[in-house]
């Protein structure tokens, strides 16, 4: 009797584990990309990324060269600035390999206080701008060197 009792406990685990082993987990498959968690079976992606797997960076959307004109005290000039990526931080680009500016949403950003090296002079500079979804940027920043301050205004596409 208690043979038959020990084995038909033993067979019916058996059957449990061998059939619970079975199920599929529903984000066992999931290759969520950038980080991101899957969570019943779809990757939930944040606000720097999307795509099924969270495989696309949204910052991604704004690399490449933008051309337009920059204005300050009135004067005019023709300008290009080119923008990639910046290390892991989904949020941040890097502005001709010299300065960063960080997204604060999808179509706005904002250029930290930052130091950087113009022709030999250290110069801070800081700022805000938008990009539109028509492929055009505006972007306003001030550059301090020396005590003096110079605001811009660069408009543009990409």
């Amino acid at each position: 009797m208690n043979f038959l009792r020990n084995f038909t406990l033993l067979l019916f685990l058996s059957i449990f584990t061998l059939t619970q082993s079975c199920v599929k987990q529903p984000c066992s498959e999931i290759p969520c990309h950038n980080g991101e968690d899957c969570i019943n079976g779809a990757c939930d992606c944040m606000d720097w990324t999307s795509g099924e797997f969270c495989q696309v960076e949204i910052r991604s959307r704004y690399y490449g060269r933008h051309y337009g004109t920059t204005t300050w005290f009135g004067h005019l000039q023709e300008t290009e600035i080119n923008f990639t990526q910046d290390g892991a931080n989904l949020q941040r680009i890097l502005v001709d390999d010299s300065y960063y500016l960080e997204l604060a949403t999808v179509s706005e950003f904002f250029v930290p206080k930052q130091e950087i090296n113009i022709q030999g002079v250290s110069t801070t500079i800081q700022g805000d701008g938008i990009l539109y979804s028509n492929r055009k940027i505006e972007y306003n920043y001030t550059l301090t060197s020396n005590g003096i301050t110079t605001a811009y205004t660069f408009k543009g596409s990409y």
